[in-house]
């Protein structure tokens, strides 16, 4: 902000890379770790997806602290919801619309850290 004006050039560019940056975090997240945990985690296919999910995501709000225990906190618990999205769809592309909506939502409109 400049004068009490918003600099919107700059706001829009941030929500732009986000937007690009979200979906490499889900690819991570979701198709590296989680698809990783739940291959090679030994166990039942219930036991072993929710470890995946949870184990990723762990990893994932880790990964987030940077923001705030509060922040990483809460990246846990929607990277649960997402966990289960992308294990139910076996796909990315939910997962990382999600991502970027609740992103956008959560730090560009919202303000949280």
């Amino acid at each position: 902000m400049v004068n009490n004006e918003v600099d919107w050039e700059y706001y829009f560019a941030m929500i732009f890379l986000y937007s690009l940056f979200a979906p490499i975090q889900e690819l991570m997240a979701r198709s590296a770790l989680q698809s990783t945990f739940f291959h090679f985690l030994p166990g039942e296919k219930l036991f072993r997806q929710w470890n995946g999910i949870f184990l990723s995501n762990l990893i994932f709000a880790t990964m987030h602290t940077h923001l705030g225990l509060t922040f990483a906190s809460l990246t846990f618990i929607a990277g649960l919801f997402w966990g289960w999205l992308f294990h139910r769809q076996k796909s990315l592309l939910g997962v990382s619309v999600s991502h970027v909506i609740l992103g956008v939502w959560s730090l560009f409109i919202v303000g949280l850290r």
